[in-house]
């Protein structure tokens, strides 16, 4: 069976590497489409935002895969704090690098933005965006070249 395509490669090893942070633990989601339910927050939700991509050579395609990590937490007063927190151990942790198709591929945090929820049960959202740049052949799209 052929590897899947390297987006869902791509989030499984962020789910892989943000999975077991001290405040989040393993509360970590990829593309989450159900509200959060209160055993789960604090968490991380992941899914993929957008992809940019140039032909470079012989169907060698650049890709810039955009992805988001929603660190999620109940509102309250301290809800900056922990949003804060959730971020201040995911962006190490991805800075190191994540390993796709045997190679490591480094995300590059570009800003987050802040939104809340109005589900069953209202959660504050911090929206951390990374690129992620890596290479395939465009017959290819789940192996890195």
């Amino acid at each position: 069976m052929p590897a899947p395509h390297i987006h869902k490669q791509i989030r499984d090893a962020l789910v892989a590497a943000l999975a077991g942070l001290a405040t989040t633990g393993s509360n970590v989601f990829a593309n989450r489409v159900y509200p959060l339910t209160e055993a789960e927050v604090p968490a991380l939700r992941i899914s993929m935002d957008e992809e940019e991509a140039d032909e470079q050579v012989d169907g060698i395609l650049q890709r810039e895969v955009y992805c988001i990590v929603e660190a999620c937490a109940k509102l309250g007063v301290a809800l900056d704090d922990a949003l804060d927190q959730i971020s201040l151990e995911v962006e190490p942790v991805l800075a190191a690098g994540i390993t796709v198709d045997g190679q490591l591929l480094y995300p590059v945090y570009t800003g987050m933005r802040i939104a809340f929820e109005d589900a069953d049960l209202p959660v504050g959202v911090k929206r951390m965006r990374y690129r992620i740049p890596c290479f395939t052949h465009s017959s290819s799209p789940e192996l890195l070249t």
